[in-house]
C-alpha cells in the first residue's frame, strides 16, 4: 500500500469531515460561510490540515492554499507553508520557501526558528554566514536575536562588541 493509499483510506483522515461536515472551504450557493474571526472553524480547518500532513505533504499544502483565506490566523497559515515547503525539499519550489521564511522573519525577527530557517532555506554556507548575519541586521536593525546570533559562531579577530552596539 502505498503512501497516498494510506493516506485517503485511514480513518484518521476522515475524523474531520465525519465531525465536523462544514469543513469544506467552498460552500454550496445555499451554505452561509462562517465569518473569518470565527476560531473554532480555524482551528478545525487547521487540524484537518494537520492530519493531512502526516499522510500527504503535497495534499496537506493544497489544502491549506485553499483554507488560506478561510482562517483566522495568518501566521499559524505561514508557518505551516514554511514548514510543509521544507518537508517537501522540492527544487521547483525553492523560491517559494525562501518567500515563506521571509515572510515569517518579517513578521517576527526576534523569533530564532524562523531566523534559522530562512537561512537553511536559504543554504547559506560557511563562508557566507557573516555576511548573511549582517544583511538581516541592515534590515531589522532593531532585533536583539539577530545581533547575537552571530556570536555563537565568530571565531578568531572578528570583533563580537559591534554586532551588539549596532
Amino acid at each position: 500500500m502505498t503512501l497516498l493509499e494510506l493516506s485517503r483510506s485511514s480513518p484518521r483522515s476522515k475524523i474531520p469531515s465525519k465531525y465536523f461536515p462544514n469543513l469544506n472551504p467552498k460552500f454550496l450557493p445555499n451554505q452561509v460561510a462562517p465569518p473569518r474571526n470565527d476560531q473554532e472553524h480555524s482551528e478545525a480547518l487547521l487540524y484537518h490540515n494537520s492530519l493531512l500532513a502526516e499522510y500527504d505533504i503535497p495534499v496537506a499544502l493544497e489544502h491549506l492554499y485553499k483554507i488560506e483565506d478561510t482562517v483566522c490566523a495568518p501566521s499559524t497559515i505561514y508557518e505551516f507553508e514554511a514548514d510543509y515547503l521544507t518537508k517537501l525539499n522540492d527544487k521547483s519550489k525553492h523560491d517559494n520557501l525562501v518567500e515563506a521564511w521571509e515572510r515569517l522573519v518579517e513578521r517576527n525577527p526576534e523569533n530564532k526558528g524562523y531566523l534559522f530557517g530562512l537561512e537553511k532555506a536559504r543554504i547559506v554556507q560557511p563562508h557566507e554566514r557573516k555576511a548573511f548575519w549582517e544583511e538581516l541586521a541592515m534590515k531589522y536593525p532593531k532585533s536583539n536575536s539577530i545581533k547575537l546570533i552571530p556570536l555563537e559562531f565568530l571565531q578568531g579577530d572578528s570583533n563580537p562588541l559591534q554586532y551588539l552596539t549596532r
